[in-house]
C-alpha cells in the first residue's frame, strides 16, 4: 500500500492480506470471551480503479468500496455497503469467527 509508515493507525492500514479478482482470503480468530465487537479494517490499492470487497462473518455480508486513487488519510469512515474502510459486525458470540473477504467489483 503506498501508505506512510508510521506508528498506530497508518501501520495497521499498510499491512494488509491481498485478494485478486478470483481468490478469497480468510482470518480465523478463537479463544474468544462470550460477547464482543469484530471490526474489520480494510483499504484496497485501487490506482485508478474504484474497488468493492464482500466481508462475510457467519450469516452476514458487509460491502465496502475504496473509491478510485484513495488511500487511507487517517481518518475512518465505516462502510456499510458502501464507501468505507472499516465493518463492525456487532453481538458476536461463538468462541471462534473467520471473516472472509471476497473481491467483488473494480470499476474505473
Amino acid at each position: 500500500m503506498p501508505i506512510t509508515d508510521a506508528a498506530g493507525n497508518n501501520r495497521m492500514m499498510k499491512g494488509y492480506l491481498d485478494t485478486s479478482n478470483t481468490s478469497i482470503r480468510s482470518v480465523t480468530v478463537s479463544g474468544l470471551p462470550s460477547s464482543y465487537t469484530v471490526y474489520v479494517y480494510c483499504d484496497d490499492d485501487s490506482n485508478t480503479a474504484k474497488r468493492t470487497g464482500r466481508y462475510t462473518l457467519g450469516g452476514t455480508t458487509v460491502t465496502a468500496t475504496d473509491s478510485a486513487n484513495t488511500n487511507f488519510s487517517g481518518t475512518f469512515v465505516q462502510a456499510n455497503n458502501s464507501a468505507g474502510n472499516y465493518i463492525i459486525f456487532p453481538n458476536q458470540t461463538a468462541s471462534s469467527f473467520t471473516v472472509s473477504r471476497y473481491h467483488s467489483a473494480s470499476t474505473d
